[in-house]
């Protein structure tokens, strides 16, 4: 049996984000809204390409590319 990962295996499972408030199974999908920053280091910010939806996608990406690291660009911008 082969370790690699198959490509849909990674499609799926790859740069899951994990809930340490509501522990869901799978990674929810955030919708485009105004937040309360309470005490974070980290501003999730659309443009700033970090917001949990981005870093699942981008991680996907990656890992599907066999890269480090991945990074979204909005249309025409890459």
């Amino acid at each position: 049996m082969s370790n690699s990962k198959s490509q849909k295996t990674m499609c799926i499972h790859s740069g899951q984000f994990h809930d340490s408030l509501t522990h869901g199974v799978l990674t929810p999908i955030f919708p485009s809204t105004s937040h309360a920053y309470l005490d974070l280091e980290k501003k999730a910010y659309p443009r700033y390409f970090n917001t949990p939806n981005q870093e699942v996608l981008a991680a996907k990406l990656a890992e599907l590319e066999h890269g480090e690291a991945g990074i979204l660009f909005a249309s025409g911008m890459a």
